[in-house]
């Protein structure tokens, strides 16, 4: 395994090192980016290593963008977690503390999508903002705002 050391700050280097990468290790077949906003950058580093078609690029963000990608081909992969239910969790934790109250375990919903489920979801802005890629959504609201006496 190679960890490609990049960040915001040296996004230039991550189609380059992705590349160097990839030709001194040619038996990759895989590769992980971490954030979103890196795949299609190291995707260029895939191409400029000449490795296209031979490395499946997977990621841990699963926003519109990256789902599109998966249903057109050009990410193998996306998993994350429901960032719809964890503002919902995030608002809960702040008002239980404000209030002095414990804060519970909370079980986050998680998903991979892929090639074999993209077509199970919409694919679109309201779909992403609902938390639906994840399962029924009114629960989320409901039980919360029950909590909190709001409904």
């Amino acid at each position: 395994m190679t960890v490609n050391k990049v960040s915001t700050g040296s996004f230039q280097l991550v189609a380059p090192s992705t590349s160097a990468a990839l030709l001194k290790n040619p038996d990759v077949g895989y590769l992980h980016v971490q954030f979103g906003q890196y795949w299609q950058a190291s995707a260029g580093g895939v191409q400029a290593a000449g490795r296209s078609g031979k490395v499946k690029i997977a990621t841990t963000a699963a926003q519109l963008g990256e789902l599109q990608a998966v249903k057109s081909g050009a990410l193998s992969a996306a998993a994350s977690s429901s960032s719809t239910f964890e503002g919902w969790i995030f608002a809960d934790a702040a008002l239980r503390m404000a209030a002095g109250d414990t804060i519970p375990d909370y079980t986050v919903p998680m998903r991979l999508f892929s090639a074999d489920n993209i077509g199970s979801i919409t694919l679109d802005d309201a779909s992403m903002n609902s938390g639906s890629w994840y399962g029924p959504t009114e629960p989320i609201a409901d039980g919360f705002e029950k909590v909190w006496g709001v409904s």
